[in-house]
């Protein structure tokens, strides 16, 4: 009598835990993916000379919702017209950045801004040096990752999750699995062995 795991019955404990392992490193590979391709949603507009930029703010509901990133084009700073989403810095806070629609053109060439959830223009005109880029794309939902590391509530579980992705991608190794025993399912022995 066999004193030991039933062959018959151990292969399956093998498979199971196959599997789970294969799983979690598919989870863990789409996470790191996810961390490239927004690390080169970030850069790529940077290499073009354009910048990318994530609303921290509802102030352009809904036309452009908080975490979505816009990539706006400085080259296109001379042709900007009303009706035109920008990104300015702002003169009267320290020079944050602001992403709102150009309402009016001034003689001068400062810009009156307006975000479309709010009810009057801005108090401030922009002039048109402050003016980073006009809006070529915005990518929804993009942004939302930066804002969750920003966010010192957020902050740690982002990391977290993030070096619980790579140590799982780096960790887990397909499991090789048991040849079958023979006569239990795995096909016909070999001749001469």
């Amino acid at each position: 009598r066999h004193r030991g795991p039933d062959p018959r019955r151990s292969w399956r404990y093998v498979d199971l835990a196959a599997v789970c392992l294969d799983a979690l490193q598919v989870v863990a590979a789409g996470v790191l993916l996810v961390g490239v391709l927004l690390s080169g949603c970030a850069l790529v507009p940077r290499l073009a000379g354009w910048t990318a930029v994530v609303v921290t703010s509802g102030s352009m509901a809904p036309a452009v919702q908080v975490g979505d990133v816009v990539v706006a084009d400085p080259g296109a700073v001379a042709r900007v017209r009303p009706g035109q989403i920008v990104v300015v810095r702002q003169p009267d806070r320290g020079g944050s950045l602001l992403t709102h629609r150009v309402a009016q053109i001034l003689p001068d060439g400062d810009l009156i801004t307006h975000g479309d959830a709010n009810a009057v223009n801005d108090a401030v005109a922009v002039p048109r040096g402050r003016v980073l880029g006009v809006a070529r794309l915005v990518v929804p939902y993009l942004g939302r990752l930066a804002l969750s590391v920003r966010d010192p509530d957020r902050q740690n579980l982002t990391w977290a999750g993030a070096v619980v992705a790579a140590a799982l991608f780096a960790a887990l190794r397909p499991v090789r699995r048991r040849p079958p025993v023979p006569g239990h399912g795995g096909g016909r022995p070999r001749s001469g062995t």
